[in-house]
Order: structure tokens, then C-alpha cells, then sequence
């Protein structure tokens, strides 16, 4: 068989794992409950992430819960940018995931 036509099926194979897997993934979040938890924010950061031929940013904001916990999450730059610290009220999550903040 034709070494090229090995790599191009395991590669296809791989491909089609990884979007399973990642479609799973989205419909496992997606299936759980959402809760909300009082908490202060505590910190900000922003990771500036560089490659060859681009340069992403990822914000992330830790909140501290009621039981004095600290969780850190990551959160688009909208939600970044209007977020200080300081700031108390309802934190939503599900399935380990940040959904809003008010």
C-alpha cells in the first residue's frame, strides 16, 4: 500500500476523533446545570499568547467565593474590560465554565 494513502487516512481518522470528541465535550457542558455563587473579583490578568504569524490575548478574572475559596476563570474581553476589582455579585458557571457575571 502507498505510504501516502497511510498518511492521508490517519490523518483523516485523527481529524474525525478530535471533532468528536470536541462535539461530546460542547453537548457534556451544555447538559449540566448552571449555578450562581456570590462572590468578589479578586484579580485580572491577560496572557498575551505569540506566535510565528499571530498574536492572541486570553483575559482571565479570579473571584473569590463566599467560603473565602478562589477560583479563576476565563472570560472574553468584554467582560474583561467592564470588570474591576473589587466588584461583588452573582458569578453563573456551568460545568466549570464561566457564563456571565452580574
Amino acid at each position: 500500500m502507498n505510504l501516502f494513502v497511510v498518511l492521508v487516512a490517519f490523518l483523516l481518522a485523527f481529524i474525525l476523533v478530535a471533532m468528536i470528541a470536541r462535539l461530546w465535550g460542547a453537548s457534556y457542558v451544555a447538559s449540566q446545570p448552571v449555578f450562581t455563587w456570590d462572590v468578589r473579583i479578586l484579580a485580572k490578568r491577560r496572557q498575551v499568547i505569540s506566535g510565528p504569524y499571530h498574536t492572541d490575548k486570553a483575559y482571565y478574572i479570579t473571584f473569590e467565593f463566599a467560603d473565602k475559596s478562589q477560583k479563576e476563570y476565563q472570560v472574553d474581553a468584554e467582560q474583561y474590560g467592564v470588570l474591576t476589582e473589587g466588584d461583588r455579585g452573582k458569578l453563573y458557571t456551568q460545568a466549570n465554565q464561566f457564563k456571565g457575571f452580574e
